[in-house]
């Protein structure tokens, strides 16, 4: 069963339950109006994890991480302004409380855009805008120019829908833009992912959505996805190895000194700073695992049933072949046609992995440094301040098992450029002073010899000094005889 056919029943049914609603009395009335937050979101689960609902695992593990989003989405939504809410069909909540009616408008409408972004064929935003528009989620325009909130809206509500940019919730009038990362010092953080955070909806008029992101900057790291099923590649990058005991959070901050800094954008994701030394961290590791619990497209005979995240990630990817040569680009469409969208977000949490669980003293050093902070994800904390093989996510994910070094070819296609810079800056620090060298283990043959040098040579000062004293002795001890 596809998931426009069960999401279709899910509208008939919602419409007749409504339509009897002003008939009930108020208890039942309110009985209705949660049931439909319910069944909607069991529609947007439908929509991410590409599984339809009569296969969904209710109850499952996986509940705690839709949990969470659910938790996300209202709390976002609630920061929405009063203005911009009471353009959605349904009125503006209260300060201190979503309507549930309210709440299931928006699950409905996160339904139909990923229906839009599935189905068709590179849709603009002003597209998936009308389109909204005309089902009915949005109310007349009552004279106003609210066409500009209406798109600054579905922008928002594509945000939410992938993760990989953070929405600005009141943008200036007639633009869309994202979120830039703040410092400590609510500074703006410099960035090589963002090339702008605000865009004209002039400007952005009939672009596909595609499109409008590389306006915003690399969403998607793709340039090692891209050249690697082609001859197009530098094989000095692609055949280098990702070492844990170089890229490990222990290693990063007490050899280099590098400092983390946590994002709501997965494309900011390992993105590194050298002027500052810091590295962006993807705070919402449940979404990753939201997708990663999915069917991938290529396991689907029905072809209606597609995830929205492959289509919009595929046609990302087939702009990046522009440049290349006719048989390059041939070979890469090839392996586009295969996408699986759960590598990206997979790679996320193997990163998780790879920086702090697999050595005992980098998640303990993230534990001692966030035990404290208030993570709106658990899961953050988990996959971080724990040993990664007594954590069941990573199993739960299907996810390969640890090793001390990745390929950057075949384990990280999209974040090996950002883990390969990282991993180069880290080698080329030396330690400045004794404590860095005792914490060094990034060539762990010259740590071991090091220890080998110490321990040898502390012996042999020891023996040494030994030797000088019972000599001092058997010399006291030979002239108080002759004395």
């Amino acid at each position: 069963m596809s998931t426009t056919i069960s999401s279709n029943r899910l509208m008939i049914q919602l419409t007749r339950i409504f339509g009897h609603a002003n008939a009930l009395d108020e208890e039942n009335a309110i009985f209705l109006e949660d049931l439909s937050v319910r069944t909607w979101r069991s529609a947007v689960r439908e929509v991410i994890s590409n599984v339809p609902l009569d296969m969904q695992d209710q109850g499952g593990n996986y509940d705690q991480y839709y949990a969470w989003y659910w938790e996300f989405l209202e709390r976002e939504w609630a920061k929405v302004p009063a203005e911009k809410q009471d353009v959605v069909v349904g009125g503006n909540p209260s300060a201190d409380h979503l309507h549930p009616r309210h709440l299931a408008k928006l699950y409905e409408i996160l339904t139909f855009l990923a229906h839009g972004l599935t189905h068709q064929d590179r849709p603009a935003l002003s597209e998936l805008t009308a389109q909204v528009e005309n089902k009915g989620f949005f109310k007349s325009n009552t004279g106003g120019d609210d066409g500009g909130v209406r798109n600054q809206l579905v922008f928002i509500a594509i945000g939410w829908l992938t993760m990989l940019f953070e929405p600005n919730l009141s943008p200036q009038n007639g633009s869309i833009s994202v979120q830039p990362t703040l410092d400590t010092k609510g500074q703006i953080m410099s960035s090589d992912i963002f090339d702008t955070i605000s865009a004209t909806l002039s400007e952005t008029r009939g672009i596909p959505l595609h499109q409008l992101l590389k306006h915003f900057g690399t969403l998607i790291p793709t340039e090692f996805w891209t050249h690697r099923h082609t001859n197009n590649w530098a094989p000095d990058t692609f055949s280098e190895q990702i070492v844990v005991s170089c890229i490990n959070y222990r290693t990063l901050y007490r050899i280099a000194g590098i400092k983390l800094e946590f994002t709501s954008s997965a494309s900011l994701h390992l993105d590194f700073d050298e002027r500052t030394k810091t590295i962006k961290i993807f705070q919402y590791p449940s979404f990753c695992m939201m997708v990663a619990s999915g069917i991938s497209s290529t396991e689907i005979v029905d072809s209606q049933h597609y995830a929205y995240l492959n289509r919009l990630f595929q046609d990302y990817l087939r702009g990046n072949m522009v440049e290349m040569s006719d048989q390059d680009r041939t070979e890469s469409n090839k392996s586009h046609e295969k996408i699986d969208i759960r590598a990206f977000y997979l790679e996320i949490l193997m990163s998780y992995r790879l920086i702090f669980g697999q050595n005992r003293g980098s998640w303990k050093l993230f534990s001692s440094h966030h035990k404290k902070r208030n993570f709106s994800d658990p899961l953050l904390l988990r996959l971080c301040a724990k040993n990664c093989r007594k954590e069941m996510t990573y199993s739960e994910s299907f996810i390969p098992q640890p090793k001390p070094q990745y390929s950057v070819r075949k384990d990280f296609a999209f974040f090996g450029e950002r883990l390969v810079h990282l991993q180069r800056f880290v080698i080329e620090q030396d330690p400045g002073d004794f404590w860095t060298l005792w914490y060094d283990k990034r060539d762990i043959l010259r740590y071991y010899t090091f220890w080998a040098v110490i321990w040898v040579g502390g012996v042999s000062l020891l023996l040494s000094l030994a030797q000088n004293v019972i000599g001092i002795l058997q010399l006291r001890s030979s002239k108080n005889g002759t004395g």
